[in-house]
């Protein structure tokens, strides 16, 4: 973990001072430059102190500078995507002039072209950190999806499953009280069963307030869980997910299966991206689905990865997944699809549905653009 957090800070250092240097040109006064200046101090020291007090315990020291830093990062990154689109533009006008088009030779004749698209761009980039952050500190959607499927009994035609997947409670600025009050919205959607898929507890999580706050979920069919990478346990990490799921007396299906009702099939593997780095991803499947009863399956995978596997090898019904956060941040989200092509929503594969989530709360910066987090909600129907 030093080493990426060598490597974050080398490379946000980098994309911050282009960011400075762009903005310091549009700059006209001493006393703008300073503020600037002061400002790209502020966070760069932020972004440094936030590494080097995670993992430790909480304190106000501590969760104000890893706000700081989660905030620099996605602030940043914003304003240089920006730029960057800018600088493309004024490269291209600048290539279009050398060939000597005439209305570009008019435009670039302009002194201030390149100071004006820049200006432009800055505000832009500074109205979509203001919508991000808007859209980040906003409740998640509630989304509603539809799985029709010929392998489901009548007796459980139209049950309701809420999803969340992706909370991350325990870190930055989402803890109980935001937990509680999308736990009280689950409530009043007054689901058949509830879902947790994944990376649900952080490392300042209070366990207490958590079990307390799962203990009022009641749905008649069930809660279940299972692992996303962030719950995976590793040497010299407490498993505060496995602890309060415990206390709350919620299964967590780590690569098994349970048959709820006669034909109702439940099964979770443990997070399919950290197995199939490890080389684990085809055991974990095999010990999870291969000698299960016959019924409609539902597979709880935190990874939406190895779909088409899973749809023809082990004819699973519906799984339910997460961990993409839709890429939280445009246009991050064109790169994440290139690793997880079943990135956000509802998709058919073969006899198989899978449901996405984009997650109910973010990873990091306490932001999202241009799609809220989200809960889910999927009505099952017989065919």
């Amino acid at each position: 973990m030093a080493i990426f957090a060598i490597i974050l800070i080398i490379i946000m250092s980098l994309v911050q001072f282009y960011v400075y240097k762009r903005v310091k040109s549009l700059l006209k006064t001493k006393a703008s430059l300073m503020i600037f200046r002061g400002v790209n101090i502020f966070l760069w020291i932020g972004l440094v102190l936030s590494r080097v007090v995670r993992g430790g315990d909480k304190s106000f020291f501590s969760s104000f500078f890893e706000i700081i830093g989660m905030q620099t990062i996605a602030i940043v990154f914003m304003m240089a995507t920006i730029l960057f689109f800018a600088d493309l533009i004024i490269f291209f006008v600048w290539i279009l002039k050398r060939f000597k088009v005439k209305i570009v030779e008019k435009l670039y004749s302009n002194s201030n072209f390149s100071y004006k698209i820049r200006f432009l761009a800055s505000i832009l980039g500074i109205i979509f950190i203001i919508i991000g952050h808007i859209q980040g500190f906003s409740n998640p959607d509630i989304e509603y999806y539809t799985v029709k499927s010929k392998n489901l009994p009548k007796e459980f035609d139209n049950i309701k499953i809420a999803l969340l997947t992706d909370l991350h409670v325990g870190e930055g600025t989402i803890y109980e009280d935001w937990l509680e009050a999308q736990i009280d919205r689950v409530i009043a959607l007054k689901p058949d069963m509830v879902i947790f898929s994944g990376d649900i507890f952080e490392k300042w999580a209070d366990i207490d307030k958590s079990v307390s706050i799962l203990k009022k979920l009641q749905p008649k069919m069930g809660v279940f869980a299972v692992r996303g990478n962030h719950d995976t346990p590793r040497l010299n990490k407490n498993d505060l997910t496995g602890k309060i799921l415990s206390k709350a007396a919620i299964p967590l299906l780590e690569n098994r299966t349970i048959e709820l009702q006669n034909g109702f099939i439940i099964a979770g593997v443990n997070d399919l991206t950290m197995a199939k780095r490890d080389g684990n991803a085809e055991e974990f499947l095999e010990k999870t689905l291969k000698n299960r009863v016959n019924g409609f399956t539902t597979l709880l995978s935190h990874s939406p990865i190895l779909v088409e596997e899973i749809s023809k090898k082990y004819n699973v019904d519906l799984m339910l997944s997460g961990h993409t956060h839709n890429g939280q941040i445009w246009p991050f989200n064109y790169i994440v699809k290139l690793l997880y092509p079943y990135i956000n929503g509802l998709y058919k594969i073969g006899d198989m549905s899978i449901v996405v989530s984009r997650g109910a709360a973010v990873w990091g910066p306490r932001v999202r653009l241009w799609k809220k987090g989200e809960i889910s909600l999927i009505t099952l129907q017989s065919e």
